[in-house]
């Protein structure tokens, strides 16, 4: 009844820093969030998160890129179903976007839906990488594994993404 998944989860990486502290460890793998940090790392993104009011969603999921076809691309985020919410793709084309601009918009969407819940409807937009509105559309189904719920995120731009990407 009181449970909460982001002090339940900053618990559970608070055991894998006194655990690669106090016994032989080469690093911590999450594996529902696809990561792998040494001790050094996560206590860097800790310190990040005290001192930002960050969470360290990096120690806890990944942003990954995926080349689709005809000069698109997605990246998505994977991990936050351990923090009861969902994952974000974001298709686009290729040439368009900064990859850094993509990987930050997804870890804000995340980080927005994290702190006010599912608020997020198909066909609400928000701000983006290249000056453009995204639109979001939930899905069941995910462009890659793992499976997972997920808000795919598509520009505003006038560009014309592939049937899939939209159903």
């Amino acid at each position: 009844e009181d449970y909460q998944a982001v002090p339940e989860l900053l618990f559970v990486t608070d055991l894998a820093r006194s655990l690669l502290a106090s016994i032989p460890s080469i690093c911590y793998f999450n594996p529902s969030g696809e990561t792998l940090h040494e001790a050094e790392g996560i206590e860097s993104l800790i310190q990040r998160m005290k001192s930002t009011n960050l969470l360290p969603y990096e120690v806890w999921g990944n942003v990954r890129l995926f080349n689709l076809e005809k000069g698109w691309s997605l990246m998505d985020t994977v991990g936050m179903g351990q923090l009861d919410s969902v994952d974000h793709e974001a298709a686009f084309k290729s040439e368009r976007y900064d990859l850094n601009d993509v990987g930050n918009f997804l870890r804000n969407a995340s980080d927005y839906v994290v702190d006010n819940g599912p608020v997020i409807q198909d066909g609400d937009t928000m701000d983006g990488p290249g000056d453009s509105r995204w639109q979001a559309k939930s899905f069941d189904t995910p462009i890659s594994d793992p499976p997972r719920k997920v808000l795919r995120w598509l520009p505003r731009d006038g560009s014309r993404p592939a049937r899939r990407l939209l159903s």
